[in-house]
């Protein structure tokens, strides 16, 4: 199984953003501003029990373009995304959540098991 790295990542959410055209090398700024928020964006995602991800730096393939529309999503106010523009970022991600929950239905979650002791 394939994985992406977590410097993929935040260069896929900055595609989403649309603040560096695909395929160029982004802003140092851009970049640190990104990954910065990243730890609580997975943190967030796992509280609402959309996805686990275990090892950002050894992330699933199939989970990647899902998590770069929720992180474009989740990151639009620190690039001062409104309008139209806001509402696709939106629908991007809705469709990504409900392509995580269906992928990681029924399946493992790689999350540790929650015990609670009377």
């Amino acid at each position: 199984m394939s994985t992406r790295s977590r410097a993929d990542l935040v260069t896929k959410i900055l595609e989403k953003l649309g603040v560096v055209p695909e395929g160029q090398t982004p802003e140092v700024e851009d970049t640190a501003r990104v990954d910065r928020n990243l730890p609580s964006l997975l943190v967030q995602l796992m509280a609402e029990e959309i996805i686990y991800v275990p090892d950002i730096e050894n992330i699933p393939e199939q989970w990647f373009l899902s998590l770069g529309k929720i992180g474009a999503w989740e990151m639009r106010n620190e690039f001062g995304v409104t309008g139209e523009f806001e509402m696709t970022l939106k629908n991007g991600y809705d469709e990504a959540v409900r392509a995580l929950k269906v992928m990681t239905r029924g399946r493992p979650t790689f999350e540790p098991l929650r015990t609670y002791s009377f």
